[in-house]
């Protein structure tokens, strides 16, 4: 009898941090994970740089950087437009992981991968991640078996939408998380025993969820025991909830198949929200165009409607808030282009674009020598940045996109990539206003860190602390190797 080919199972944890995962397991609050902890090789898994989901997880399924997957937001210039439209994820020029393993005649599982989208016809099952356009046809394949699935287990659930509201509606949105999560867990769970697999790749979206709204008091509820009713207390709950399907996923496992874990970003407290467009405004590198009263007017109103429609609403828009969103055309007609030699379009991306000729239709700066001068200035300009409200010294880490990417796609990148004080400051897209203000409920108090984590148990694997530096580029080398399927060698990582 042949013996049986290693199978991988992968748990993607979205944002998932050491910082508060192990108090949390120390605690007893998510014993499956411990257990699965505890006989695993374990260490930090660094993000791309900024730590930014797409561009991140991309790179853990193809093993290569940004510049060679072309990915660095989940959001892309429109052609000819000062603004961005959501990107398909289909057109990835490097096959991820799941593209080689059915190539080499193995059955792959992907089940809510956020760079994911539409979702893969092939030999396995492909859901799509958060950035599926609603339930199309497009966000689950093969169709057959969704309709299979959904009369057994209801409609599946892609994210939880916001409320809306405040700070009280934050007991309402956990719930909705936790809800999500053992959705996600029944289906990812009801896939794998329902048919022969040999890769599984699933992802909770949980940590990041929580963490950027509840930072705070999910790290005091991993120090103590929280109120009865607390947001603390139904956040451990959503985290319960993920725990269990982890568990349940495990048990799909044999004593020869792999486990490995992964986030694709770390965590960490946020304070603030930093404004780039109004520091380029003030550093004389964009010109805002002046707006008569009454458009200033709209735009306060616009901004307090946007705030008002619920999360889901708002992915689902094109459109923008005047000084909010500004993807949208809103944000074109509040700069002079024809000054204007520097911006920042997204909130997501940590990026600054120059307005160069040949790249946007009223560009002023010329490739080669004019462009290199001005990204000078910008770094210069970064590293003497000011507190408004005390005049101390911002930590802005600032570096040129060359210096990060490299590849085919490296001009596709904003031109200079940056984080604030380590990333504990958020990233704005107003034009107005202050550099520095405070971040304000929807924005939340947690934020994207580089360090995220990673864990993996399987035959000839010592469990225990790996303090080697671990790059997003090493895990799809990884998952290869230990599945025996050759072909990965063009890939920048190494298996660890």
């Amino acid at each position: 009898m042949p013996k049986r080919r290693r199978r991988v199972l992968v748990i993607g944890l979205d944002g998932a941090t050491w910082q508060l995962i192990e108090p949390l397991t120390e605690r007893g609050h998510l014993p499956h994970l411990k257990s699965l902890l505890d006989s695993s090789r374990r260490g930090v898994l660094r993000a791309t740089f900024p730590p930014v989901t797409a561009p991140s997880w991309t790179s853990f399924a193809t093993g290569v950087n940004p510049g060679r997957h072309g990915v660095f937001d989940f959001f892309e210039l429109e052609p000819g437009r000062y603004r961005k439209r959501i990107v398909d994820l289909s057109r990835w020029p490097v096959d991820p992981i799941w593209r080689r393993v059915e190539a080499a005649g193995r059955r792959a599982v992907v089940v809510n991968f956020p760079a994911l989208h539409p979702a893969e016809v092939g030999r396995g099952v492909s859901i799509a991640g958060m950035m599926a356009r609603g339930m199309s046809s497009s966000f689950f394949e093969p169709r057959s078996l969704y309709h299979e699935l959904r009369r057994e287990l209801g409609e599946y659930e892609i994210d939880a939408p916001w409320p809306g509201g405040g700070e009280e509606s934050l007991p309402a949105y956990f719930a909705a998380v936790e809800r999500c999560t053992r959705n996600r867990g029944r289906w990812a769970e009801r896939i794998l025993r329902g048919a022969p697999w040999d890769l599984a790749l699933v992802v909770f979206v949980t940590p990041d969820r929580l963490q950027h709204k509840a930072w705070s008091a999910l790290i005091q509820a991993s120090r103590c025991r929280p109120a009865r009713g607390s947001v603390g207390e139904a956040a451990l709950r959503a985290f319960a909830a993920m725990d269990e399907a982890i568990g349940a996923l495990v048990l799909r496992t044999g004593p020869r198949d792999d486990v490995l874990v992964a986030s694709d970003h770390g965590f960490g407290s946020a304070h603030g929200v930093f404004e780039p467009n109004v520091f380029l405004a003030e550093a004389g590198l964009l010109v805002r165009r002046p707006l008569p009263l009454a458009a200033v007017r709209i735009g306060k109103a616009t901004r307090s409607a946007w705030r008002r429609v619920p999360l889901v609403r708002r992915r689902r828009s094109t459109g923008a808030g005047v000084g909010d969103a500004t993807t949208g055309q809103a944000f074109e007609s509040l700069v002079d282009w024809s000054r204007s030699r520097a911006f920042a379009l997204s909130a997501t991306d940590m990026g600054i674009y120059l307005n160069t000729r040949g790249r946007f239709p009223e560009g002023i700066v010329s490739p080669g020598v004019e462009r290199e001068s001005v990204v000078r200035d910008l770094i210069a300009a970064f590293e003497d940045a000011r507190n408004p409200s005390d005049g101390s010294r911002l930590r802005i880490r600032a570096i040129p996109r060359e210096s990060i990417f490299s590849g085919p796609f490296v001009e596709l990148a904003p031109d200079l990539l940056f984080v604030v004080e380590g990333g504990s400051v958020h990233c704005g897209t107003r034009v107005d206003g202050s550099v520095l203000h405070e971040a304000g409920f929807l924005r939340g108090d947690g934020n994207h860190r580089l360090e995220g984590i990673y864990a993996h148990r399987g035959e000839g694997v010592a469990p225990g602390t790996d303090s080697r530096g671990v790059e997003m580029v090493d895990m799809a080398p990884t998952i290869l190797e230990r599945m025996g399927i050759g072909g990965g060698e063009e890939m920048e990582g190494a298996p660890l």
